[in-house]
């Protein structure tokens, strides 16, 4: 089954339980396609664009090789619920790869305001995360295919975001489990080796956001991991 048929039916399910996500997440060299191009011409990613503009949502397609001018790059695309591309962004701390390093921000305005997406290791570099939260994002998009420790410490980079009020969502691969929901009242660590998806809901009142029954936990427990 392709991926956008398996997105859909998903999403369809999702639909029914009252509400779709508002973002999509998936991990660094995930995407896979017979084209190198990070447009709507290539027709894998004008099939997620397809998606995003029937549900109304931001679909961060993991990572790609992206070839232009000879140069490799390791290069993540968003499409948005207009049906676009709404950017592509190359990675710019490649580690151990022949890929030539991107030099630019990616961040893209939405309803819900302005939202920034990184590769892995680019939100552990002090320099690149500073530059990108100048611009203060609400939110930070980071597709990743390494094991991550938990966000306990100052000496993380990444700890930077989350004094400044900015949500880190991290997608990694499935194989190996270390996918993180990172924000300023809470970490929730989520290992699943099972294929996923990594959605995200965006709510403009939060008034009610910590209100009912379950508290909210610094860490998820061997229970909650459902795949």
């Amino acid at each position: 089954v392709k991926e956008t048929e398996y997105l859909e039916k998903m999403l369809n399910e999702e639909k029914k339980n009252g509400r779709v996500p508002d973002f999509i997440i998936y991990p660094e060299l995930w995407f896979r396609s017979g084209s190198k191009k990070v447009t709507l011409e290539n027709p894998v990613i004008a099939s997620f664009a397809n998606l995003a503009a029937k549900y109304q949502l931001y679909i961060v397609l993991g990572s790609m090789m992206e070839v232009e001018n000879a140069k490799f790059y390791n290069t993540t695309v968003t499409v948005g619920p207009d049906g676009e591309v709404v950017g592509a962004y190359r990675k710019r701390k490649n580690i151990g790869l022949h890929f030539t390093a991107g030099d630019k921000v990616a961040l893209y305005d939405s309803k819900y305001g302005k939202f920034a997406v990184m590769i892995c290791f680019d939100v552990e570099n002090e320099d690149i995360l500073q530059e990108t939260l100048s611009h203060s994002p609400f939110m930070i998009l980071n597709p990743v295919l390494i094991p991550f420790p938990p966000i306990n410490n100052e000496e993380n980079a990444i700890y930077q975001a989350w004094r400044n009020g900015v949500d880190t969502m991290r997608h990694d691969s499935h194989s190996l489990g270390s996918s993180q929901a990172v924000g300023p009242y809470c970490t929730v660590l989520a290992p699943t080796f099972k294929p996923c998806h990594f959605y995200v809901y965006v709510d403009l009142d939060l008034s009610n956001q910590f209100q009912g029954n379950n508290p909210v936990r610094m860490r998820t427990l061997p229970e909650d991991n459902t795949g």
